[in-house]
């Protein structure tokens, strides 16, 4: 633990720099529409009832 926190302290001591993030959705990301991740509207995926016997997994 006290490791994690030394070299913590280094790396804010030496004041390290950002980085760049290349941006993988070549600027899509202006235009897009959020995605609200509680999904209030709910989704349009079915889920499928199992078919076949109950038993899922025979050892």
């Amino acid at each position: 633990m006290k490791t994690n926190r030394r070299n913590f302290l280094r790396t804010v001591s030496n004041r390290s720099g950002s980085i760049d993030v290349p941006d993988f959705t070549c600027g899509s990301w202006k235009v897009n529409t959020p995605f609200d991740p509680n999904l209030p509207a709910g989704g349009n995926t079915r889920v499928l009832k199992p078919q076949g016997s109950e038993a899922q997994l025979e050892v």
